[in-house]
């Protein structure tokens, strides 16, 4: 079976990393990569947009195997577990806001779904954010029906963007965060500048710290 290129204005290149067939044996999802490359890259885009694509196939007749449907989102594949008919998919996703061109496109900054009719944010409702922001990256968990990828939900946890295990019935994302305080080498605390009355004999070092 070949996967077939799309606009044919792009050079479009889509591989899979890993691929679940069903009990029965006559569907086949594949998991892979699909990077599109524009010929022209206008000023404040992306050279090329990489999204976590998966295919479903009907293999039942493996002479004339036939594409059932498709699923995307934006990012990067991680794992994905199936559990009675049921795909759990783990990506993840790192905002871009080095470009120059302001922040009127927000699939620069948030995870989008494509289930056949564009691509489309995640619902702000479905972003869970820490109190305090220690990485610049979602981790991305959505659940599709294996037979047709039908979509069923998804959650994008930003800054949870490190370890991610799976019990029976319960998900855990983590992050990294570290609380420390600065100290001079006689261990009396440092003080941030804001958080002091400045005067006109204060002065501040390198770290910007008053004394």
């Amino acid at each position: 079976y070949v996967i077939k290129n799309g606009d044919s204005n792009i050079y479009e290149k889509t591989w899979v990393s890993e691929m679940f067939l069903t009990k029965d044996g006559n569907t086949l999802t594949l998991i892979g990569y699909e990077r599109t490359y524009s010929n022209l890259v206008a000023e404040g885009t992306l050279p090329y947009k990489r999204t976590v694509c998966l295919i479903s196939l009907d293999v039942s007749d493996p002479e004339n195997i036939k594409e059932k449907s498709r699923f995307a989102i934006t990012g990067n594949y991680t794992t994905a577990r199936v559990v009675d008919g049921k795909i759990l998919l783990f990506s993840y996703y790192s905002p871009n806001s080095s470009i120059s061109a302001g922040h009127s496109d927000i699939s620069r900054f948030v995870p989008m779904i494509d289930t056949g009719d564009g691509m489309v944010p995640i619902a702000a409702d479905n972003i869970i954010l820490p109190d305090e922001i220690t990485s610049k990256r979602y981790t991305v968990v959505t659940r599709l029906n294996e037979s047709d990828l039908a979509f069923e939900g998804a959650i994008a946890c930003l800054s949870y963007s490190d370890t991610v295990y799976v019990s029976a019935d319960k998900i855990f994302v983590t992050r990294s965060y570290n609380n420390y305080i600065k100290r001079k080498e006689d261990g009396e605390k440092f003080v941030p500048a804001a958080q002091l009355p400045i005067s006109k004999d204060s002065e501040v070092d390198k770290n910007g710290y008053w004394s």
